[in-house]
């Protein structure tokens, strides 16, 4: 009888890991406002895979009294996630950029997309 290797679940299923240096904020906080992107991390969620960006705001926001600059957030636009995911491969990460939200022509559906 052969004997099999035994495997790791999180070597096969787990989730990338990440260590961003940001303060965590909600992308509603800073949309529309100029951002260099440092890096991402894809992570599979409960309604499928989303994106966790490291960024560093051109301007300080206040969030719950606290001036922050350097910044992580969540992102689920298939959009942006496309976006982010051909700037890297294209290697053109670190990128200037803001989060629009436009709709579309077509569909009259809103979107939200890099720019």
């Amino acid at each position: 009888m052969q004997e099999t290797e035994t495997k790791n679940f999180s070597d096969i299923y787990g989730q990338q890991e990440f260590d961003f240096p940001g303060e965590q904020v909600n992308e509603k906080d800073i949309r529309g406002k100029e951002m260099t992107i440092y890096d991402f991390a894809v992570l599979k969620g409960q309604y499928g895979e989303f994106i966790v960006i490291d960024a560093e705001l051109k301007e300080e926001i206040k969030i719950e009294d606290k001036s922050v600059k350097r910044i992580q957030f969540a992102e689920g636009s298939e959009v942006i996630k496309k976006q982010l995911k051909q700037a890297k491969e294209d290697k053109n990460l670190p990128i200037v950029a803001k989060i629009e939200e436009r709709t579309s022509d077509k569909s009259k559906m809103n979107y939200r997309t890099l720019c």
